[in-house]
This record gives C-alpha cells, sequence and structure tokens, in this order.
C-alpha cells in the first residue's frame, strides 16, 4: 500500500536529467512533502515530466465517481480489467522523494506514520525513488479528458515488512527505461524486474508526525522526525 508519498524537490531540473525526459509540462511548480490521492502529481511518460491525477480511472467507466484505485498490485496487474490495458502500452513512472507508510500498533492504539526515503542526494536536492505506474485517459461526454494514474506495488522486503506488508515498485537503472517503452512487458520480464527491486539497502526512515495524516498538512513538518518514536531500518 502506497497512499501518500512526497516530492518536495525545489525545481525539477535535475528529476528531467534523471529520468532523460525531454519536456516538463508542470508550471508553476510546487514541492510537495504531503501528496494525497486526488492531486494532480508529477508522472513521467512519453519523454515528458506532466501533472497526473493520482488514482486511476479506466477508459471504459461510465462513472466518473466510480472508486479510483490508487495501487495496483504487481501480481495481479496483468489480469484485472482496471490494469490490464494500462500496463501492456500505458506505462509511466511516479517520482518521489520518499513515500509514507503506517506501522501497526496494539488494539486501540493510533497507528505510527513513518517517511520511506532515499539516503541519497540528487545534486544538492533530496534523493528521488522512481516508482512503476500505469495510466489511462477517461474522456467525459463532453470530450473533456482526465489522465489518472495509480502507483505499482508488490510484497514489502525485509525489513520493510516491519512497517507494512506492501511497498512500491521501485525501479532503477535499464529497468526505468524498458518500463517506459511502448511494447509489453513478459511474465518473465515482469518477475525479475520485482526480484530486483527487491533490495532496500539504499533507504532509511523514522516515525514523523500523525498531523501529516491530514491532507491540509503539506509543509515540511511532515518529513521532520517524530521524537516520540524512532526506528533504524537496519537496526
Amino acid at each position: 500500500m502506497c497512499g501518500r508519498y512526497s516530492v518536495h524537490l525545489k525545481r525539477l531540473e535535475a528529476l528531467r536529467r534523471l529520468i532523460g525526459a525531454m519536456s516538463v509540462a508542470i508550471e508553476p511548480w510546487q514541492p510537495r512533502f504531503n501528496a494525497a490521492p486526488g492531486q494532480d502529481l508529477p508522472v513521467v511518460r512519453d519523454g515528458a515530466l506532466s501533472a497526473l491525477r493520482w488514482g486511476l480511472l479506466p477508459n471504459w467507466q461510465t462513472d466518473p465517481k466510480a472508486q479510483k484505485p490508487i495501487n495496483a498490485r504487481v501480481e495481479t496487474i496483468a489480469e484485472l480489467p482496471s490494469f490490464r490495458e494500462p500496463f501492456r502500452s500505458r506505462r509511466c513512472i511516479v517520482p518521489a522523494t520518499g513515500y509514507f507508510e503506517w506501522k501497526p500498533t496494539p488494539a486501540k492504539a493510533p497507528r505510527e506514520p513513518y517517511w520511506v526515503h532515499p539516503t541519497t542526494e540528487l545534486d544538492g536536492e533530496p534523493g528521488v525513488m522512481l516508482f512503476a505506474g500505469v495510466w489511462d485517459r477517461w474522456l467525459s461526454r463532453d470530450g473533456e479528458a482526465l489522465d489518472s494514474y495509480a502507483i505499482v506495488t508488490m510484497d514489502a522486503s525485509e525489513p520493510m515488512s516491519t512497517i507494512h506488508d506492501r511497498m512500491p515498485l521501485e525501479l532503477r537503472d535499464a529497468d526505468v527505461a524498458r518500463w517506459l517503452a511502448r511494447d509489453p512487458i513478459s511474465p518473465q520480464e515482469l518477475s525479475e524486474i520485482v526480484d530486483r527491486s527487491r533490495s532496500v539497502d539504499h533507504l532509511a526512515l523514522h516515525s514523523v508526525t500523525p498531523a501529516m495524516g491530514s491532507v491540509a498538512v503539506d509543509n515540511p513538518s511532515c518529513l521532520e522526525p517524530d521524537s516520540k518514536s524512532q526506528l533504524n531500518l537496519f537496526g
């Protein structure tokens, strides 16, 4: 599950170079410390960085108010109607500087939010994770288009599973270009991509303020360590 993430880069130029995008169709850009479903957020597709709505609305859906999945399980992405065609030919990359997850707690106790993020930097900016995603285009009766996306998730690797049993499918190296290619990905290729994504030794995490549970809170305080609880990912 990935229900919130951050993309708090001050500028998008370093990200554009990282993923080899030819253009950035997002103006003006505002760093996001607490990105939430239903918002328009940066996505890489067709050689460009553009803003898409988080929460996938399939092109065949007749009800624009229907449930819009924010995540697509990699295990069933090639089978489920909402994701089958997008996975075949409309794949995208979702850049993030980290993501939030809530650690289970004893019964009746509030869950603890944690921020998972890279330990590296990108040209003096926060490090970036590149999540696998799928997108689709829905057309209203008036011909108005809505482009939306979902983040692909996989079983959580150890020790990330101490927080949650799912995590985003993070792409690295040649898998980034392969995911963005227009031709279909075979089951064997997908399995190999997932296997290469299991390493989490480049990540760190710490607990953060429960206040970030509100989508109205979107500022640097969302990422600051919470003094009440700390967890060292690698002991």
